[in-house]
């Protein structure tokens, strides 16, 4: 089967295995049948079964290429409502980057060797064989599967779906962006949602995320709670990602074994102050010294973010000395006192310039009063003094407090208002589609009117637009064209006539100048008659959009004409007499 290239879908995104580039991805309805048979068994059934006529089942195809992946999806699920009498609302979201495999999938024509993978009983009920020996998705089918353009790596993803089928597109991107587009796809399912992976992709260590249905065909279940945390969009990996990294997440120079190195390890460890590296999110990324004098483990959900982790009575502090380091791009150092104890603590932030992978990070280090010889003596008593500065620091504190709270309440009304924005737009939105589905409604009739009007006349009828090229044409037309339903769109100098004449383009574009109908006698292969009558096309507002040439079938008039030469006109029935004189001036002219 034909496929997109998957790995030039998404190649210019940084993270993608080079060595995948220019592959050419293979597709097919159904790939791995036993696949489709336990995902069956395990996962579809339980979720069409569950819902009710009211409920939708949204599943999202990544990676979709030219659509057989989706089509196979709605097929099962089509077949397993069949079964067990259920009608939920699908939705199925088929996704792809390749514009060109987006438009196969879309107008869903496939080549007759699809039989080799799709039963004779799904081929009967969900295709349409056309002349061209082509296969052709049906409407019900079509009508399950929307098709979007959207890149992983780079555009955000869809939500609340009940199943992901993502096979074969892993493959082809590194480890680090599986791992996130792993915690994406745990993001956009709703709980107890499934994940259907191809054979050879797996979840990694993502054992928190996911439980595993079938580890033979890579089902798994979504379980956890959200942890949006570990979501990032968009979820390409950045330059310093790709970079050798210690365990802590840093990049780190080789140990020489030189004096010079041990000497600084030493210095490092004995007397540089209790430190973290974070990020601007106030997230701790590196921890050096015994951080447990200063930093505890808190009860709930484990969190990165150092001003949560920090011991009582340093918390303000240290959010509002990160706050003002990030804000002022400077050095702040602020002083504190661990509560309960008699340390009082000096916290310094310093924004991180070099290396130029640091860039964007903050040092946060922490020295106790008695790490200072010099200060050995001072008493744990404050003097009004510093009592006063304390005070001043709290006031200032609590003025920032309050001015986020503010910030935080504006935010929360936009939010809000937003939100009512989003829903009377929602409204409107759905109006908007009741109205469309509607007109779709209204012409779906007047096409199907048409075309049964087409297929029951005997006169044929040939629509030509304004280049000329066939836009329609009525079963009759064959027995004078050379016509079979894909030549829809070619010029009419390249369809063979059955029959001389070789006037009819010419006259055509004659019709589409002067706007005049033409009639002339034309003579089939087979030896009849008909009439051929050449008129502009007309739209609804008056518009000349092409011409429209009617055959009408005269032979037994044009015999009937012929014999009457030699009866005498009094013999003539009078119709007869009538008839050959219009005969006769079409003719002639």
């Amino acid at each position: 089967m034909y496929g997109s290239k998957k790995a030039d879908c998404i190649f210019h995104c940084r993270g993608i295995k080079k060595e995948h580039s220019g592959t050419r991805v293979v597709t097919a309805f159904f790939r791995d049948p036993d696949a489709w048979k336990v995902l069956e068994e395990q996962v579809l059934i339980r979720l069409v079964t569950s819902k009710t006529a009211n409920d939708t089942l949204r599943i999202w195809i990544p990676g979709c290429c030219s659509g057989e992946e989706a089509y196979s999806m709605a097929m099962a699920i089509l077949e397993i409502q069949a079964r067990h009498g259920t009608s939920c609302t699908i939705q199925i979201f088929a996704s792809d980057i390749d514009d060109a495999a987006l438009e196969t999938a879309r107008n869903g024509i496939y080549p007759e060797n699809i039989i080799a993978d799709v039963s004779p009983e799904r081929v009967q009920r969900f295709f349409i064989h056309d002349e061209g020996g082509h296969y052709r998705v049906g409407k019900q089918l079509r009508e399950t599967v929307v098709f979007a353009s959207q890149n992983l790596v780079i555009d955000p993803p869809f939500s609340r779906f009940d199943l992901i089928s993502c096979r074969n597109l892993l493959i082809y991107l590194d480890v680090p962006i599986q791992k996130k587009a792993t915690s994406l796809f745990h993001f956009a399912l709703k709980e107890g949602g499934f994940l259907f992976l191809g054979p050879s992709e797996s979840i990694g260590q993502n054992n928190d995320l996911f439980g595993t249905l079938s580890k033979k065909w890579r089902i798994f279940k979504r379980i956890g709670i959200d942890q949006q945390n570990r979501v990032e969009f968009p979820i390409i990996v950045t330059d310093q990602e790709h970079r050798s990294l210690d365990t802590r997440g840093l990049p780190r120079e080789p140990r020489s074994g030189s004096v010079t190195a041990l000497a600084h390890e030493i210095l490092l460890r004995e007397y540089a102050p209790v430190s973290a590296i974070v990020n601007r999110k106030g997230e701790a990324i590196y921890y050096q010294g015994p951080v447990s004098r200063f930093l505890e483990i808190v009860p709930g959900e484990p969190t990165r973010e150092i001003a949560e982790t920090v011991r009582e009575g340093l918390r303000v502090k240290v959010r509002n000395a990160l706050q003002r380091s990030i804000r002022e791009n400077e050095t702040t150092s602020v002083s504190a006192r661990i509560r309960g104890e008699n340390t009082a603590v000096t916290i310094t932030v310093r924004p991180l310039e070099s290396p130029k992978s640091a860039e964007g990070l903050l040092l946060i280090s922490f020295v106790g009063q008695e790490e200072k010889p010099e200060n050995a003596t001072v008493s744990v008593e404050q003097s009004p003094e510093e009592l006063e500065t304390s005070n001043e620091e709290l006031k200032a504190s609590n003025e920032e407090v309050m001015s986020m709270n503010e910030e935080l309440q504006s935010t929360n009304e936009e939010l809000e208002t937003s939100k009512e924005e989003l829903q009377s737009l929602n409204e409107e939105l759905s109006t908007v589609n009741n109205q469309l589905q509607d007109k779709v409604l209204d012409l779906e009739a007047a096409n199907n009117d048409m075309a049964n009007l087409l297929n029951s006349t005997n006169i044929a009828t040939l629509f030509l637009d304004r280049q000329l090229q066939v836009r329609r044409f009525t079963p009759s037309a064959t027995r004078l064209f050379r016509l079979i339903p894909t030549d829809l769109g070619r010029d009419l100098e390249d369809i063979t006539c059955r029959f001389e004449n070789g006037e009819l383009l010419q006259k055509s574009r004659t019709v589409l100048e002067k706007l005049q109908p033409i009639e002339e006698l034309i003579q089939s292969e087979e030896g009849d008659y008909y009439l051929c009558r050449i008129q502009p096309y007309r739209t609804m507002d008056d518009r000349i959009d092409g011409v429209v040439l009617t055959f009408a079938d005269i032979t037994e008039i044009k015999r009937a004409q012929e014999h009457s030469r030699f009866l005498p006109q009094r013999s003539m029935p009078p119709t007869i007499v009538f008839l050959s004189r219009i005969l006769m001036e079409a003719s002639s002219g």
